[in-house]
């Protein structure tokens, strides 16, 4: 091979190395959430999924007017959970908790999982 062929194979290496590690980065943006505020939400857990790279929540939570309304919420990973106290068995399907997240800056219902306040009071994360 020549020697422009495989600088050119080089950089088109490098190129796809850049563009995968900067998708890689945006996956894990907190881009979407109000990193400045923090919203403490009450309702049912409908789901808790506890797994890597995201754990989840989903949250039934009864409004002013009494409709329902589902927020989610995503947390860190199963095993950075277990490293500030969470254990899996701590959020069950019907549990009555307290979300403590950062909001969606769109608005929507949900945001970045902070910590809980468990039905027996117990906080677990941040508040």
């Amino acid at each position: 091979m020549s020697f422009e062929r495989n600088q050119s194979i080089a950089i088109v290496g490098i190129a796809v190395g850049l563009l995968m590690t900067s998708s890689a980065a945006a996956h894990h943006s907190a881009a979407a959430y109000d990193l400045e505020k923090n919203v403490a939400v009450s309702g049912v857990v409908r789901s808790f999924s506890w797994r890597n790279p995201h754990t989840l929540v989903s949250l039934a939570v009864t409004d002013k007017d009494g409709s329902v309304v589902i927020w989610k919420f995503e947390g860190n990973g199963a095993s950075n959970l277990v490293r500030n106290g969470w254990k899996r068995s701590m959020l069950k399907v019907g549990d009555h908790v307290t979300i403590h997240a950062n909001p969606m800056k769109n608005g929507h219902p949900g945001g970045r999982l902070q910590g809980a306040t468990l039905a027996d009071g117990e906080l677990v994360g941040q508040k």
